[in-house]
């Protein structure tokens, strides 16, 4: 298609709303950006730019418009441009009057530019704004320069975060900038194959982080979230890239992790110094490699059979666990279970053994481990709990019913109600009444009644105690009235007036007085308008000496309005 026959070619339609939009002046500007490629800006419902390659016989070569017309070939603003670009090429007089300069956008802008003056601005714009200097130089530095200034760039976000010495929570994000950028880079390099400059990038980066944790209040957890995704990008270069590499690189790569990981400070961010572990393990494949872990790790546990501390000893059970890893990995099932017989003292390990021993269906076997473990951690509630629920599944696997009943009630007393089904199911429907019963009992001997107690009168529909509980408790009419109410109306109508009464006389500042207006809407919930206006007016007559209090009943008397 050529500038001078372009009309035969397009369809009518097009043709005529293109043409009437070049007549009107709609086309706003033509540039010429290169030999025969012109910038054509055309104003519609918004402003378009169409652009045109021709070639020295005004053939149109290529053509576009970034409007979303697509019914066709060409849209009524290629169309106009053509109608523009025809009458500029072809008659200079014939130019329309109406164009107009318009900002052309940045990549159209300075592609019209030499290398030569693409470099000036560069220069000019980092010598007046330093920070696109150290971006630049980070960016796109030679491998071989890229960790010192990473490293620059690092602390100079750091430094101009910092305030008398120290990094407020709100400013954490900003100091942290550099340390986005280097670790970008690094995901940069796993892509590219190139795993020891990534590794060694994420390393820079935990260890600014590190030591910026001296003078950083880390409230908001973002120093966290960072180091855990520099831990997965190493992490990414061991699990999926190390293979790649030969003996000589694997075994430089263990030696950057764990020089890092022995470092002094790791020594108090135990879980931090685990993770690098971690990563080594996964580097073990190479024999070489998993000698020098297997010694760094007996040397490990070796020390800290010095010290007879919590931390100490939770290291160690995470050492040993790295070593249980170790062997699961690459010397099979028979040396590892071995190895967990061993170490059972540790929790982990007794329950990967209970475990094992769940699919082996040897249930009374895990029962064994299970009591065994209840004794040992007798002094760690959380841990009789799980080998409790462990144990559970024993006497279900063996179908002994009576221990499961027991157990399960162990739970319930315990005020665990997640447990209540499951014991109810064990019975029959005669005998459920006794065992009922002794629950509740149990419950209401008791000198403050847990939250399963009202779970199991609200389950078994046991409302006369539940009025009985509410009496007692008056606070609990708000949740507990709708269990109420059909039965005992007139009882919870005076138990939540005796409570709003309660609540009102304690309060003492705006605050309060709004928690008792918050009461009463729940009061009005549970009856009607008319009633809880009774209320509020008794209220104001009561409390006609306290402003701020019948400020905030008016307040809450024009809502019902």
């Amino acid at each position: 298609m050529n500038l001078n026959n372009f009309q035969e070619l397009i369809d009518d339609v097009i043709l005529k709303r293109g043409k009437d939009y070049f007549k009107k002046g709609h086309v706003e500007k033509i540039e010429e950006i290169g030999s025969n490629h012109y910038i054509v800006g055309v104003e519609g419902s918004e402003n378009y730019t169409v652009e045109i390659i021709i070639d020295n016989h005004k053939n149109i070569m290529e053509t576009s418009c970034d409007c979303p017309y697509d019914f066709g070939e060409y849209c009524k603003h290629q169309v106009a441009a053509f109608f523009a670009l025809e009458n500029d090429v072809v008659s200079e007089s014939k130019r329309p009057k109406q164009l107009k300069e318009k900002k052309l956008n940045l990549p159209t802008l300075l592609s019209n530019f030499s290398k030569e003056k693409l470099q000036n601005i560069i220069i000019d714009l980092s010598q007046e704004y330093p920070e696109i200097e150290k971006r630049l130089l980070f960016q796109y530095a030679p491998v071989k320069n890229e960790m010192a200034e990473g490293k620059k760039l690092i602390k100079d976000y750091i430094r101009k975060a910092t305030s008398r010495g120290f990094i407020a929570w709100n400013r954490v994000s900003d100091a942290l900038i550099g340390v986005y950028m280097t670790l970008e880079k690094a995901r940069e390099r796993v892509e590219t194959g190139e795993t020891e400059n990534a590794v060694s990038l994420c390393l820079l980066a935990q260890s600014s982080v590190m030591d910026m944790l001296g003078f950083c209040d880390d409230s908001n957890g973002e120093v966290s979230m960072v180091m855990n995704e520099s831990f997965d990008i190493i992490n990414d270069v061991v699990l999926s890239h190390v293979h790649q590499l030969d003996e000589h690189q694997q075994q430089k790569l263990y030696e950057i992790i764990m020089k890092e990981a022995l470092g002094q400070r790791y020594e108090d961010w135990t879980d931090w110094k685990l993770n690098l572990f971690q990563s080594c393990v996964y580097l073990a494949f190479n024999p070489i490699i998993r000698q020098k872990l297997e010694t760094e790790l007996a040397r490990m546990i070796e020390s800290s059979k010095k010290d007879d501390s919590w931390s100490t000893g939770y290291l160690m059970g995470e050492v040993k666990l790295l070593q249980l890893e170790l062997l699961e990995r690459f010397d099979g099932e028979e040396k590892a279970l071995q190895f967990i017989h061993d170490n059972i003292r540790y929790s982990d390990f007794r329950e990967k053994a209970i475990i094992h021993q769940l699919r082996k269906e040897n249930y009374l076997e895990v029962i064994r481990l299970c009591t065994d473990g209840e004794e040992t951690d007798k002094n760690y509630r959380g841990l009789v709990h799980k080998w409790k629920q462990y144990r559970l599944q024993g006497y279900e696997g063996l179908g002994d019913k009576e221990s499961q009943r027991k157990l399960l009630l162990d739970f319930v007393l315990e005020n665990e109600f997640n447990y209540y089904s499951k014991l109810k199911e064990r019975y029959t429907s005669a005998e459920w009444p006794t065992v009922l019963q002794t629950i509740l009992q149990s419950f209401e001997n008791r000198k403050h009644v847990p939250s399963t107690y009202v779970e199991i009168l609200k389950t078994e529909n046991l409302s006369e105690k539940l009025l009985k509980y509410c009496s007692m408790e008056p606070s609990s009419i708000q949740s507990l009235y709708s269990y109420l109410i059909n039965n005992y109306q007139d009882e919870v109508n005076a138990i939540f007036k005796t409570y709003i009464e309660i609540a009102s006389e304690r309060a003492n500042d705006r605050k309060k007085y709004k928690q008792v207006c918050s009461i009463i809407k729940i009061y009005k919930k549970a009856f009607d308008n008319s009633s809880a206006l009774k209320l509020v007016n008794e209220l104001k007559e009561k409390n006609k000496k306290r402003p701020a209090f019948l400020d905030e009943l008016e307040k809450f008397e024009r809502t019902f309005k």
